[in-house]
């Protein structure tokens, strides 16, 4: 199976077309609402370099949460940008790898995003092993009904705390020693359930309850094997420090995820946005039009089920 995410064009792109031995593709379709939404809100290239996956207890946690953006002039700031829709609509109107792929003789199957959400993924997963002659694993498709796929801490969790001996005495703020030493104790940070599920939850080990209402069943915290979770409860100092830490981390997480969401673009937000030009919405409803019209000569049903979209045409037809 060949997954695309990249944009295909250009004077090779049939040739690379030429290169597969199926006519049938599965495309992924989403409202373009919630597209332009991800890639907005979508954290920039220097996050990503400043992510620290695993820390320690010398880690200072004020500095580890900061979600930086990309705006319109390709800066990183610290609040989501919604003028970058203008290049965004720009961008939907120069390119689209569908439309290479229906040129070249190539017929899509088309499966939309609702249709993976966890109350459907089952459903939506049998009707392609069906239609496509798959053997399904039943178990491996439920056990994703299970899991978040980003939850709403993403992506300042998952992380990994290394609980080690030698940071109780340091003085030394962001020391990474400890982090490459032997010795450690790796207490996984998530919000939700984790993919291995022979990792043990020591949520409630760690705290009490006070704090597990604090917590809210919103974050939990994982160790591999007993003989880690024994290590780390029977050494007293250890854990206390660690639980300290804990508590400090978590409280920072969830003030700084709430200011941050107050700043999200939502669908709502680039409608209003969109409607204020016409000009913007002319391009973008002709955009629309153009990429999706085999989708909507073939699944008609998919475009009606975008709530935003819709929502955005009804708007275009009141103004125009």
């Amino acid at each position: 199976m060949l997954v695309l995410s990249q944009h295909l064009g250009g004077r090779d792109s049939h040739k690379f077309c030429s290169l597969l031995q199926t006519k049938t593709i599965i495309a992924m379709t989403r409202d373009p609402f919630s597209v332009f939404k991800s890639a907005i809100n979508h954290w920039d290239s220097e996050f990503n370099k400043r992510m620290l996956h695993n820390l320690n207890l010398t880690y200072e946690i004020k500095n580890l949460f900061g979600v930086t953006y990309l705006n319109s002039n390709g800066k990183s700031v610290d609040k989501p940008d919604i003028t970058r829709l203008n290049s965004m609509v720009s961008g939907a109107c120069s390119s689209n790898t569908l439309r290479i792929f229906i040129e070249n003789g190539f017929f899509p199957y088309y499966l939309d995003v609702l249709n993976l959400y966890p109350n459907v993924l089952v459903s939506s997963a049998r009707k392609l092993a069906d239609d496509f002659g798959w053997n399904l694993d039943e178990n491996s498709i439920s056990s994703l009904t299970k899991q978040n796929f980003r939850g709403k801490f993403y992506p300042n969790l998952p992380r990994c705390l290394i609980a080690h001996y030698d940071d109780l005495k340091k003085t030394t703020k962001n020391d990474p020693q400890s982090l490459t030493k032997e010795g450690g104790i790796k207490i996984h940070i998530s919000d939700s359930a984790l993919a291995n599920p022979s990792f043990l939850d020591i949520t409630k080990d760690l705290f009490p309850k006070d704090f597990l209402e604090f917590l809210n069943e919103d974050i939990m915290f994982f160790v591999k094997t007993q003989s880690d979770k024994m290590a780390l409860m029977q050494h007293k100092m250890l854990l206390e420090i660690t639980r300290d830490y804990l508590k400090e981390f978590v409280k920072v997480l969830k003030e700084t995820t709430i200011r941050q969401n107050k700043y999200l673009v939502s669908e709502s937000d680039e409608i209003y946005y969109v409607c204020q030009s016409r000009q913007l919405r002319k391009d973008l409803k002709n955009a629309i039009n153009k990429n999706c019209a085999h989708l909507k000569m073939n699944r008609p049903d998919i475009l009606k089920s975008w709530k935003y979209y819709q929502e955005f045409l009804r708007i275009c037809k009141e103004v125009d």
